[in-house]
């Protein structure tokens, strides 16, 4: 038999002998990847559904004479569109022989059903998935908004009529052309606001590849071209007439850097579920010290010993990893079909093998630190029963994770200190260098292993208290069996660190906008937006909250609405400033442009006194008074790709606003000489109090069933209290399961301790008292270090305020927000142990003591 053979056997035979035991270690692997595999089969179903033609040769239209870059996405074009010939003609004229053409259109549209009228995203498309002619697949939530089911018939804006013949599970629902606009009517150039907003491109497919020839021939007549035959075979660089203003990218050292930041989250939290999976390997390392030591004493070496561990979780990791794969894959599959049966199952197996090996390296890598400390545990100790662990005796090594907390925290406080109002980055010769965001994420990662490197000083301080009995013998225990308390304060401590850090910032934030939103709008402030046109849409609208609400004033707004327009003043810039917490403003949430100031909006601003006369824009109190400023409204050309101004007038700027106001009124006499359309844009409603998350649920499940009227809030209405619950019983639960599971898997070390202790005439109670506060201190333990540090950790992630030389506050900092999580600190600090407790009281075995000479 091999050195290594008879090394593994040990743990080969622990496996087959308990494979309960080994059975937790599967289920804690399984689980991460069944929800991986759903999500990677669901995902990429979704996405076969969203791109249901994706061609190799596609053109858009722009009018005149074009030129452009190999690849389309740079081009000019100089002459006026052909207005005698549709884009389909001029398409079919100019295509080589044997190609065919194809509409891919994208927008919205209105539809009704009854009584009811939603806007639908929507795709129309000539691929092979598309519906039959006179049907469409429509998402679920656009049907619960009709009020409408598979088979029912709906009516779009331009009159066409289309039967519901299958629920999509995209966001978009999709149309057979020519539902919406045939390829002989379509136009890219064309205003087509009577129906809705759409536009779309031309797929070109053939016999043979597309040619730079064939590019350089729609682009007489108007086209650019995207092709992927041209881009695998670019034409010589003297052909390509076309000269690209920007040089070639090429990626920088910090762009690779900013691109890792993006993967420091999932970093996180792959290390999250290996410290999870962690106590399992360790308690069968710990149950195992005895054989460990009498190999080592026949002549096993180190290697031999991390190697029979290691097998445990290559064991674990594989059985693991497949049954999840399988239950994943087949579950999520079975899903799919039974509820889009229209739709095809996309098994991406290349992501499924990775997660597959990433979950078996991984659990592999969880099992690690406990094979290392078995290579190197004493013979001695082991043979006489491996319960005193040498690792939690003093040592230097085990400031390791407090020092790097502080070095972290230091860090984390310097980045606070010299922060410039939420202006973190720095630029450097026009490139952007994202040093501030890469300490911020990449120490984030590193406080959450500083905080599990931190649990053996937890333990050791734990291990040292003083009092009765069944205490010091708790505490004893978290001392020499820190192989099972180790490991459970250290995953515990990382988790309930990030949950309680997101949750604290998390409200800090929540706490920050509202007193920012406060100090501009009063209290109970929402915005309607009509989109539809449709004043009496409206009215009812407003009386449904009135009546939800007990009583709200109702502000008219006023101005022009065009989403493809914006309104600028040539050189002066309306409050964007890095010291500025700007609050989201009128015109925005009611989708305008411009809002025509108003007596009512000036007492809604608590303005006294303020000149609506002349021309003027109203503006912060914090900008400044110029006069004669240029006000204009631009629009980006489709065509030309550049700006166009289509209306502008002289004002002076009134700054009269308060002074966190993101808001530009225009008094009547600015906009009647900008000569735009005067459009009603909604309405504010003031509640005069804060609106409490059961109105503002209601309010928004009755607009999520209202069409042509739009809801909004000046800040984002959750239930913060709520959110805490929840999170806390999470986490709380996790502590009891994985507590539970440690406790369970201890069986044989709570046995051997209590014989051992009756023998000597202990009283039957006290192992089981003794057990129970082992787990409570363990939980206990975790949740101190856990808390602690997310509390510190929000703080030190926190901004601060900023307030001018005339005592304005003109940011609020999220850190005076900053208040304890008390649900997390009742959930872990003091449920968790109670209940772990009790767990441990029951499951402490019931002994003989005749089981004493084993």
């Amino acid at each position: 038999m091999s050195s290594f053979t008879a090394a593994t056997r040990p743990t080969r035979r622990d496996v087959v002998k308990h494979p309960w035991r080994s059975l937790a270690a599967i289920i804690l692997i399984m689980i991460p990847v069944v929800l991986a595999a759903i999500g990677v089969i669901h995902g990429g179903s979704q996405s076969s559904s969203y791109f249901l033609n994706n061609p190799r040769t596609s053109a858009t239209y722009l009018g005149g004479v074009c030129e452009q870059n190999v690849n389309g996405y740079l081009s000019e074009c100089e002459g006026e569109p052909d207005t005698q010939s549709s884009e389909y003609e001029l398409l079919r004229q100019n295509i080589p022989e044997g190609f065919t053409v194809a509409l891919s259109l994208s927008g919205t549209i209105e539809a009704t059903f009854g009584d009811q009228s939603a806007n639908l995203y929507f795709t129309q498309t000539t691929a092979e998935m598309a519906p039959e002619p006179g049907e469409a697949f429509v998402p679920q939530r656009f049907l619960d908004t009709l009020g409408a089911e598979v088979g029912d018939t709906i009516t779009l804006a331009n009159g066409a009529q289309v039967t519901v013949s299958a629920v999509t599970p995209s966001g978009t629902t999709v149309f057979p052309e020519p539902t919406v606009t045939s390829l002989e009517d379509y136009s890219g150039l064309a205003d087509n606001d009577l129906y809705g907003n759409y536009g779309g491109s031309w797929a070109i497919t053939g016999p043979e590849a597309f040619t730079w020839d064939d590019v350089l021939a729609l682009n007489a007549v108007g086209f650019t071209v995207t092709s992927r035959d041209v881009i695998d075979n670019p034409p010589p660089a003297d052909q390509v007439a076309f000269e690209e203003q920007s040089a070639p990218y090429s990626p920088s050292l910090w762009d690779y850097l900013g691109w890792a930041l993006w993967f420091v989250p999932m970093a996180i939290m792959a290390f999250l579920i290996l410290m999870l999976i962690s106590p399992v390997f360790t308690i069968s390392v710990s149950r195992q010290t005895r054989n460990f030591a009498l190999l080592a004493s026949q002549g096993a070496t180190p290697r031999h010993i991390r190697w029979a561990v290691l097998m445990y979780g290559l064991f674990a990791g594989l059985v693991g990893a497949t049954l999840g794969l399988f239950l994943g894959t087949v579950g999520a599959a079975a899903w799919w079909s039974a509820t889009y049966p229209a739709w095809p199952v996309v098994i991406d197996w290349h992501w499924l093998l990775l997660v597959w090996g990433l979950a078996v390296v991984g659990s592999t890598a969880a099992a690690f630190l406990p094979a290392f400390i078995a290579g190197r545990s004493s013979i001695i100790r082991g043979v006489q029963g491996g319960e005193a662990d040498r690792i939690m005796r003093w040592r230097k090594w085990m400031t390791i994770g407090p020092v790097s907390l502080v070095i972290l925290g230091l860090m984390f406080l310097y980045l606070q200190l010299t922060d410039d109002a939420g202006s973190p980055q720095i630029y450097s010769d026009s490139v952007y260098v994202p040093w501030r965001e890469a300490l911020r994420s990449f120490g984030t990662l590193f406080a959450v292993i500083a905080v599990v490197a931190s649990a053996p000083m937890m333990v050791w301080l734990l291990g040292h208290l003083k009092g009765a009995l069944a205490v010091r013998l708790a505490a004893r225990d978290l001392l020499r069996q820190s192989m099972r308390s180790i490991p459970a304060v250290a995953a515990l401590a990382g988790v309930i660190f990030i949950a309680t850090t997101l949750m604290v910032s998390a409200g800090a934030e929540s706490e920050k906008s509202t007193a920012a939103t406060d100090s501009v709008y009063p209290q109970g402030t929402m915005f309607l937006s009509l989109d539809n046109g449709i004043e009496s849409d409206l009215d009812a609208a407003v009386a449904q909250v009135d009546a939800q609400l007990d009583g709200v004033q109702r502000i008219d707004v006023y101005g022009h609405r065009d989403l493809d327009t914006w309104l600028e003043a040539d050189g002066f810039t309306f409050g964007y400033s890095g010291d500025r917490d700007w609050v989201y403003p009128i015109s925005d949430s009611l989708g305008g442009t411009i809002s025509i100031a108003s007596p009512e909006l000036m007492d809604f601003f608590n303005v006294d006194d303020a000149d609506l006369g002349g021309r003027a824009v109203l503006i912060s109190s914090l900008d400044e008074q110029v006069q004669d400023i240029r006000l204009q409204v631009n629009r980006y050309d489709n065509r030309s790709y550049d700006t166009e101004v289509i209306a502008s007038t002289l004002v002076d700027t009134r700054p009269v606003l308060p002074p966190l106001a993101g808001d530009r009124l225009v008094t009547e006499e600015a906009f009647a000489d900008l000569g735009l359309e005067r459009s009603y844009l909604g309405a504010v409603l003031v509640h005069g109090e804060p609106i409490n998350s059961s109105d503002t649920q209601e309010i928004q499940d009755f607009f999520r069933d209202t069409a042509g009227v739009g809801l909004s809030f000046p800040t984002w209405n959750s239930d913060q209290n709520r959110d805490s619950l929840l999170w806390a019983a999470a986490i709380t639960g996790l502590m009891i399961a994985v507590m539970a599971l440690v406790l369970a898997l201890s069986s044989q070390q709570i046995r051997r301790q209590r014989i051992v202790l009756e023998a000597v005439g202990a009283a039957p109670t006290l192992s089981r008292w003794s057990n129970a506060l082992f787990g409570a201190l363990c939980a206990l333990g975790a949740a101190l270090l856990g808390l602690i540090t997310g509390h510190v950790g929000a703080a030190l992630t926190g901004s601060l305020s900023q307030v001018n030389e005339d005592g304005v506050t003109t940011f609020y900092g999220s850190l005076q927000f900053i208040e304890p999580l008390w649900p997390m600190i009742l959930g872990t600090l003091v449920i968790a142990p109670l209940i772990t407790a009790a767990i441990g009281w029951a499951f402490t075995p019931t002994v003989e003591l005749s089981e004493y000479r084993d």
